[in-house]
């Protein structure tokens, strides 16, 4: 089974193959007019005017834009087509440094789904998903205990031991001023250059969660460690909103979250997100604990 899904993943992962049958849009005003954009079907009216006012801010360098769309109007590709569309502009002018796209959504099907959408687009880019433990580890003993156990935990533990075979094997080159994002860059320590399954996946250049699984029991690669280590050189990283929120996950981006584009999917939800973030459950012991503990202070005093 495993076999066979690798198969799979080589068709459609290892050559980025761009969709055939793709519309070109052309833009009426001056400014835009030199954006190259071709899209997976032809747009709605509102899709290319939306991609144009994103163009515009864009090109204006705006700091915040708020795009509203209701569900099942292609916002997805939309706000897609337009990032990708000025990323490729600055990329051909060598106007800046490459700009990163970090897509921040609120669930793992989400996230597929934005990989999905940069499958479809005319773009020739890098793309891949940054997830916890708990949606990539592939380790059978780790995973039997993960419900009386923290994963992150029994993770480490695992690797102390030397008991995953899902072992670290590649890491992003560290050489930021020749940094090219247009070709991942991973060294490989000398005994793993002859396997050519793991040759297949260093060529693999947008991934989703399926991906990453299927390659990483077939490679014997950490899925979860193996994003980290590519998502330096991806143009698109697609993440859940905990990487903002959370203080450790924070630290996987902070060094290139300055530079990027941030992209919030179903903004609304930041709110309640925050607000867990930043709540804690405490039981009633403890509190009357504490109370006491002060009056014995009081007292002492």
């Amino acid at each position: 089974e495993n076999n066979e899904s690798f198969d799979r993943f080589k068709k459609r992962s290892l050559v980025r193959v761009i969709p055939q049958n793709l519309h070109q849009v052309n833009f009426e005003e001056e400014e835009l007019k030199i954006m190259k954009l071709s899209m997976p079907y032809i747009p709605y009216s509102y899709q290319k005017e939306s991609i144009g006012i994103l163009l515009k801010a864009l090109l204006k360098n705006t700091k915040t834009i708020m795009f509203e769309s209701p569900t099942g109007t292609g916002k997805t590709q939309t706000i897609l087509s337009a990032l990708l569309t000025y990323t490729d502009h600055l990329k051909k002018k060598k106007l800046l440094k490459p700009t990163k796209i970090l897509y921040f959504t609120r669930t793992i099907s989400q996230m597929n789904q934005v990989i999905d959408e940069v499958k479809k687009t005319s773009f020739n880019v890098t793309a891949t998903i940054m997830a916890s433990r708990n949606h990539l580890c592939i380790n059978k003993k780790v995973l039997e205990n993960k419900v009386s156990s923290n994963l992150e935990a029994l993770c480490m533990d695992a690797q102390k031991r030397n008991d995953c075979n899902y072992r670290i094997y590649a890491r992003r080159n560290t050489d930021h001023k020749k940094q090219n994002t247009d070709n991942i860059k991973i060294e490989m320590e000398e005994n793993e250059k002859e396997n050519v399954s793991k040759n297949f996946l260093l060529q693999s250049v947008i991934n989703d969660i399926e991906d990453l699984k299927v390659v990483g029991k077939s490679c014997k690669i950490c899925p979860y460690y193996y994003t980290k280590s590519i998502s330096n050189s991806c143009e698109v990283v697609v993440l859940s909103y905990n990487y903002l929120t959370d203080r450790e996950c924070r630290r996987s981006i902070e060094e290139y979250i300055d530079d990027s584009i941030l992209v919030f999917d179903e903004a609304h939800n930041l709110i309640k997100v925050l607000e867990e973030a930043s709540t804690f459950s405490i039981d009633f012991k403890h509190l009357e604990k504490g109370r006491e503990e002060l009056t014995n202070i009081k007292d002492q005093i």
